[in-house]
């Protein structure tokens, strides 16, 4: 600790002498002087005020609190005679220094709420507050940056973009997200942050005295000192976050240090403080609060890493915004499990006497000339009111973003601008427009020829839409923009999507509906059904006065998955059920008229009057020097007027093919040249691209690269991203930004064949699209005439970006790195996703002498960087694990470059069975993308581990059954090279690994002189698989009789591998190719498996059918019941042990056949007609017993309960009884002597019996009370 340099009561002394006789004692003065006589006191009596006299308020939520404050008064004051009827207060009245304090203490329960309550009725009696004070203890969060002890204070002061306070309860939690606060509230006055910023700066230098201040109070009041000292330091214990105290009933009676320190191996070491540390210390910055207890290390570590929290408790947010106080706490535990109540009262004592260092700081005149809370108060109210609407627009905005990403209002503004003033105006005032306008629910079509002016028909309705019925709240338009490119963002879902996002956001209030799906799937972040979508649709629509919805271009809506179709039905769905207004337009389409034949169509085509207005705006800006000659700009006007057709766009083109010209005569010679007809696009289009390769040369490189890139990509490519793609120099090691080109000389040089479509907030989100999608046809067509193979161009250039120098650090870390690399390489990622689609385009033999592609597929940081940007826009690819790392033989065999495969694997040898991020090895990825001829040239390489393992245990074999890859199968199951008995990676060397209730099997392990062997048979005692000689291999060497035992008793068995050994370590066990076979069911793969020689069918044929019945479908358990029965002993013994299982697992078919061959073998004996069991109970039948004893005629019998057979296997849960019965053509519809059923039992009883859903059925069909023979199979129901 510091040098001592004052005491509190000597700078009280000195901050009293300075200004002559206080305020408090001048009031009091004057207020005896007023106290009538019969009120005086002969003996030495408090001094007595009025409320108005109060100018500082403290609120504390515990006795301990005020206590400790209270002692700390310079001088107590009598109780106030009056005070407000709605003040339910106590309080403690008196003076600190020259300011008269009132401390309300809560009644007797702590939260944010209570102390809200305690803060409004103290103002209504002490209406003249200009400060306040919430003084108690809380709970410390340290961390190794912020050495924070018990008995340390902490002080509330803005940070962070928090007031000093944060309400940790009151927001919501996002999954993957941080915890999003909602709430508002109130920084501390700037009187007392001002007052907290001095003193703050006085303890630097100075030091304080706070310690011996306590140390004088516990002097003059010794009754203190034994709940208030300072504990001894021992007491004092950061336990680690993750160690919680054991609360158990044998420890109730202990303390948490009895309990918990032991050998001290959980407590966090910390030195202990100097002299030149300040003990305790003060801590400066955000308090948690909520209305719940801090006991949770772990989130208490989180919130102050991620919030800067220093303190927890329980009170402070419900005072903020109704009593704007500074908010001061004393650290008396570590809001962990592990209680201390020790330092409770000396934490409280050193937040009072912080508390009392700060009043004494306040000068009475500024306090005097402060306003009062009450008045305050209104205008923090109404900002917490702008506020809480502020964030009830951003969970709006929230929702709105999660319905979809889709914003088509960037587009229709850029139309808005780009369209001539006053075109389109003619169908505004054309009848049928009028008429939909004014009557609900109708339907108007508007077909066109390609170039009309469709879209700006549809942007000028749209915006006489919006301006119509702008002042109606339930009213709302929506539109939607088709277009042939957005193939990703125009699916089905999307399209409705964006419909409902428009209207939802047009809403007033918001839609409930819509924010409850929100609430469904925000958390786990998955998407709505198509069919929750459009009940949203329809509720949001519906609770509208007039909807209109408006669709351009119908016919570049994809054809792909019925897209289109499915659109126009939830389209008239729409229209009809909420009698919403429909507006289409579309180039002529069969299908589409006939969808909409019932509609009479209104044909679009560019009127000559717009086409004037067009020719007129444009005509000098393209050609100056018309000007100054006498109608030339009339005569360009008519003939292009007239050969245009109706077709905005041809007189487009036409017009641009006359810019360059220096004179009359090449004018007049071009206009003799335009063509009209059929044949006028075409033709404009031909001209156009004649006049780009005529440019000068860089120009003219410029433009053919710039259409190849926008005609030939996949993806749509920005702006910006156009900028990098033409500026990138094939095989150099980085970009160089002096070669990349303006944007206006792109634009120009491509003479109006593309277009720039708007679609964020910065031009460089700006998409380049060519001007309409007759001239991506017409590019496509032609292409052979302009480019040298466009494609290729593209893929050399994205390996060349890929492959550069700064991308050689491979992938990055986190989420944050990843963004920053993508923002200084704005190209990045689109060069990813287009050479990821190029990729399969190449042609062989380019690939084999593309040295640039070899370079980039032998790096491996490039190719994981790579891989990394596929997998970005996954929420979880920052956060997992990463289980693996491409290389360059994942991608060569994932686009199918055989050609190269060898050469890789002669490279990367040591890596050519590692997993890729998703686990695979390359000969799992060929299977994966059944790339048959891959997968025979990998199985045909020596170096190639044909059975190396994937990262979940699979075999490449298994894998390809589980893929169901036939083609694949049939040559890998070909191969000597793949072995059959290959296993996993996960726990022993095992056939199988199924599960089964404890009931129906039990495991004997017994040991012999040859090692251990196992039986696996059913409750029943009955061996269905027999140990045999020499097994020993079905049991790990590394496990006991007992630990097997042991995990049998856990309701899961492990039947082991009696076909052959595995030759692979003891920690291995996986699904084998014959497991995975039977688990899907694939006859084909079984019947070429069982062929194999290493599969000895005469041992294992037992262990096969056993599988099958536990983890197959029934069908192949009758199949290879069939197939197998040569290998199987099927006497009754072993009948008897299948059936159970197969009766156990539901297997009613299997069940019905084998039951015929048991009675073949073993005939119920003679007068088994149930009546020894009559007078008995079925209850404890065992299923030799129902064999033995059933037939036909007794099936149905009761016992002496009333009970049915099938009734007492409800009744038990004893599952193979009840399918036996069930198969022999039991009723189940029949009550028991109490009157309950079947479903009584079901209902009331929740036994090891088949689902719910087959007892419903069972006894539904019963119902009508004759013999039901349920022949389904267990994976039927």
């Amino acid at each position: 600790m510091n040098t001592r340099q004052t005491t509190a009561p000597e700078r009280e002394a000195s901050f009293h002498s300075s200004s002559g006789i206080s305020a408090p004692d001048r009031v009091a003065n004057k207020r005896a002087h007023d106290i009538p006589d019969g009120y005086r006191s002969t003996k030495r009596s408090k001094p007595t005020y009025s409320a108005e006299d109060y100018t500082i308020g403290c609120i504390c939520a515990l006795d301990i609190e005020s206590v400790a404050l209270r002692s700390f008064l310079d001088e107590e004051h009598e109780s106030l005679q009056e005070a407000a009827s709605e003040d339910h207060n106590s309080y403690i009245l008196g003076r600190m220094g020259r300011h008269n304090v009132v401390i309300a203490v809560l009644p007797g329960e702590c939260g944010t709420a209570s102390a809200s309550g305690v803060a409004k009725d103290m103002l209504h009696t002490f209406t003249h507050l200009k400060v306040g004070f919430m003084v108690g203890i809380g709970g410390g969060a340290p961390t190794k940056d912020r050495d924070i002890r018990l008995g340390d204070v902490v002080v509330s002061y803005p940070e962070s973009g928090h007031g000093g306070v944060y309400q940790y309860d009151f927001g919501k939690h996002i999954q993957d997200e941080d915890f999003i606060a909602t709430g508002f509230l109130d920084k501390p006055p700037e009187l007392l942050r001002a007052a907290v910023a001095a003193l703050r700066s006085d303890y630097m230098i100075n030091g304080h005295d706070l310690y011996k201040s306590i140390e004088d109070i516990l002097e003059k009041n010794k009754r203190l000192r034994k709940s208030f000292n300072r504990p001894p330091r021992s007491s004092d214990n950061l336990f680690m976050s993750n160690f919680v105290h054991d609360n158990s009933n044998k420890h109730q009676k202990q303390t948490c240090a009895e309990i918990c320190i032991g050998d001290g191996a959980t407590i966090l070491e910390r030195n202990e403080r100097t002299e030149d540390d300040d003990n305790p210390a003060v801590h400066y910055g955000l308090i948690a609060s909520a209305n719940q207890v801090m006991r949770d290390a772990t989130f208490r570590d989180t919130l102050a890493r991620k919030k800067n929290v220093l303190c927890f408790e329980m009170e402070a947010a419900g005072l903020m915004n109704h009593f704007p106080c500074l908010v001061i706490r004393g650290i008396a535990d570590y809001a962990d499990t592990h209680k201390n109540d020790q330092w409770h009262g000396y934490a409280a004592m050193t937040a009072a006497a912080f508390t009392k260092d700060i009043i004494l700081r306040l000068i009475p005149n500024k306090v005097a000339s402060e306003k009062r809370i009450v008045e305050v108060l209104s205008g923090i109210e109404e900002l917490a009111k702008a506020y809480s609407e502020e964030m009830i627009l951003q969970e709006q905005q929230r929702v709105l973003k999660w319905l979809t990403e889709i914003d088509f209002s960037s587009q229709q503004n850029s139309l808005n601008k780009q369209r001539q003033p006053e075109t389109a105006e003619w169908f505004l005032e054309i009848k049928p427009f009028k008429d939909w306008l004014s009557i609900k629910g109708k339907v108007l079509f508007c077909p066109g020829i390609p170039g009309a002016g469709k879209t700006f028909i549809t942007s000028r309705a749209i915006q006489h839409l919006q301006t119509t019925f702008s002042l109606e709240s339930k009213v709302a338009t929506a539109y939607i923009y088709c277009n042939y490119r957005e193939v990703d963002s125009q699916s089905l879902d999307d399209l409705l999507m964006a419909l409902l996002k428009q209207f939802t956001d047009q809403c007033r209030p918001f839609p409930e509906s819509v924010k409850a799906v929100y609430s469904q799937h925000a958390k786990s972040k998955s998407r709505p059904l198509l069919k929750s979508i459009t009940t949203m649709l329809h509720s949001v629509i519906s609770s509208l006065t007039r909807a209109f919805i408006v669709v351009d271009g119908l016919d570049e809506c994809q054809l792909e998955n019925q897209t289109r179709e499915k659109f126009i039905d939830t389209l008239f769905s729409v229209q009809k059920v909420s009698q919403a207004n429909l507006l289409v337009t579309s180039r002529f389409n069969t299908h589409i008229e006939k969808r909409f034949k019932d509609h009479t169509p209104i044909v679009i085509k560019a009127t000559d009057e717009d086409v004037g207005l067009y020719l007129d705006a444009h005509i000098l800006h393209s050609l100056q020097f018309v000007s100054n000659v006498q109608d030339l700009g009339q005569r360009i006007k008519e003939k292009i007027q007239n050969a245009s057709n109706g077709m905005f766009l041809l007189a487009k083109l036409h017009l641009n093919s006359l810019k360059g010209l220096v004179n009359v005569r090449q004018v007049k010679d071009a206009l003799r040249h335009i063509t009209s007809g059929e044949t006028a696009l075409e033709a404009a289009y031909e001209k156009t691209m004649h006049l780009v390769e005529g440019q000068q040369e860089h120009y003219r490189d410029i433009a053919l690269q710039a259409l190849a890139w926008i005609a030939f990509s996949d993806e749509r490519i920005g702006l910006q991203e156009l900028q990098y793609a033409l500026g990138i120099e094939v095989g150099m090691a980085s970009l160089d930004m002096d070669n990349l080109a303006s944007t206006d000389l792109i634009l120009s040089a491509c003479a109006g064949l593309i277009t720039i479509q708007p679609r964020g907030p910065s031009k460089d989100y700006d998409a380049v699209m060519l001007a309409h999608k007759t001239t991506h046809d017409f590019l496509k067509r032609t292409s052979g005439r302009w480019f040298k193979q466009p494609g290729l161009l593209i893929f050399r250039k994205c390996s060349t970006y890929l492959s550069f120098d700064v991308f050689s650090d491979g992938p990055c870390e986190t989420k944050e790195l990843y963004e920053a690399r993508l923002a200084a390489h704005p190209f990045y990622h689109y060069a990813v996703r287009e050479w990821s689609s190029q990729s399969q385009k190449v042609s062989r033999t380019i690939r084999s002498d593309e040295c640039l592609l070899k370079k980039l597929l032998l790096s491996d940081p490039h190719i994981a960087s790579y891989a990394q940007a596929k997998k970005a826009h996954s929420p979880r690819s920052f956060r997992r694990p990463r289980i693996g790392m491409s290389t360059g033989l994942h991608l060569a065999v994932r686009f199918g470059w055989d050609d190269l495969i060898p050469y890789l694997i002669h490279l990367i040898h040591y890596r050519r069975d590692s997993w890729d991020e998703d686990g695979l090895t390359a000969l799992h990825l060929a299977i994966d993308r059944s790339h048959v001829e891959i997968v025979r040239l990998l199985l045909s390489m020596p170096e190639v581990d044909c059975n190396a393992l994937n990262s979940s245990g699979d075999s490449p074999l298994t894998y390809a059954i589980m893929r169901s890859r036939e083609k694949v199968f049939k040559i890998m199951v070909s191969s000597p090279k793949v072995q059959i008995n290959g296993v996993g990676i996960h726990e022993s060397n095992i056939f199988v690994r199924t599960a089964f209730t404890s009931e129906l099997l039990s495991t004997n392990v017994s040991q012999s002189g040859t090692g251990p062997k196992l039986d696996i048979q059913s409750a029943q005692k009955r061996t269905v698989i027999p140990a045999r000689e020499g097994d020993s291999s079905r049991i790990p060497e590394s496990e006991d009789a007992a630990n097997i035992t042991n995990k049998s008793s856990h309701a899961e068995v492990q039947l082991y591998d009696l076909c052959v050994r595995p030759k692979i370590g003891k920690s291995s066990i996986g699904r084998l190719p014959l497991q995975m076979a039977i688990v899907y069911g694939d006859k084909h793969a079984l019947e070429l498996l069982l062929k194999r020689p290493e599969i000895d069918l005469h041992r294992c044929a037992p262990t096969i059918i056993t599988i099958a019945i536990n983890i197959g479908p029934a069908d192949l358990v009758l199949f290879l019941l069939s197939n197998l029965k040569e290998y199987l002993n099927l006497g009754a013994e072993y009948l008897l042990g299948v059936i159970e299982l197969s009766a156990g697992a539901g297997h009613v078919t299997v069940v019905e056949r084998l039951l015929h061959i048991y009675h073949e073998l073993a005939p119920p004996e003679d007068g088994a007609d149930g009546t020894t069991l009559q007078k008995t109970s079925w209850n404890s039948v065992s299923v030799i017993e129902l064999l033995s004893s059933v037939n036909m005629e007794n099936l149905n019998d009761r016992d002496s309960f009333g009970q049915t057979r099938s009734l007492a296997a409800a009744k038990t849960g004893r599952k193979a009884n009840f399918f036996i019965l069930l198969a022999m053509g039991a009723y189940l519809s029949i009550d028991d002597n109490l009157g309950n059923g079947i479903d009584w039992y079901m209902s009331s009883r929740d036994k090891a019996v088949p689902s719910r859903s087959l007892w419903s059925y069972c006894v539904r069909i019963n119902r009508v009370s004759e013999p039901v023979q349920l022949l389904e199979s267990r994976d039927g129901y």
